[in-house]
């Protein structure tokens, strides 16, 4: 790879990963199409010139199902955390609460 292609490729994945610019921005930014811009953003990540890391995951509420064991007198219990905000978890841990005490009522 020249010199040249590294600076474009290096120019390109920085405006796009770091300054936040969209495809679109980049592109008029360094003379070329957006599917160049995607295409160079593609070979930056297959030369190692970008590496993209994710964080850990854990979508399980240990914490909430250990709760819901104790008030409800569960066994055991799964809970898969889905709300992308505090306000939303708040809102979900209520309703969860509300499902599991009327499947107690049900089926105990």
């Amino acid at each position: 790879m020249s010199e040249n292609d590294y600076r474009l490729l290096a120019m390109v994945a920085t405006l796009y990963y770091v300054n936040n610019q969209s495809q679109k921005s980049v592109a008029e930014l360094a003379g070329v199409s957006q599917a160049k811009v995607s295409r160079l953003l593609a070979e930056a990540r297959e030369k190692g010139i970008v590496k993209i890391t994710v964080g850990p995951f854990e979508p399980r509420d240990k914490d909430a199902e250990q709760e819901l064991i104790k008030k409800l007198g569960l066994h055991d219990a799964v809970i898969v955390n889905n709300a992308t905000t505090v306000e939303g978890q708040e809102q979900e841990n209520g309703e969860l609460l509300c499902r599991a005490r009327d499947f107690k009522n049900d089926y105990a």
